[in-house]
């Protein structure tokens, strides 16, 4: 691969940045998984995780915090 990642990896790093975009300034958690192209909430959750070390329930808290 050119960029050193696989193309569905990228795709799913870019969906998983728009749905913390989403996210930031409130949006729920099914309205940040629809927004950013993924399939249901669970699938969302999961590569969200995977990505980010943390689930979206605790980036939004940690946001609110912050």
């Amino acid at each position: 691969t050119a960029f050193g990642s696989w193309p569905h990896s990228y795709l799913v790093a870019k969906r998983v940045a728009r749905a913390q975009r989403l996210l930031a300034p409130g949006a729920s958690l099914d309205e940040a998984a629809a927004g950013a192209g993924f399939s249901d909430q669970s699938h969302f959750t999961r590569h969200f995780k995977a990505h980010l070390g943390l689930t979206p329930g605790r980036y939004i808290s940690l946001q609110r915090v912050a």
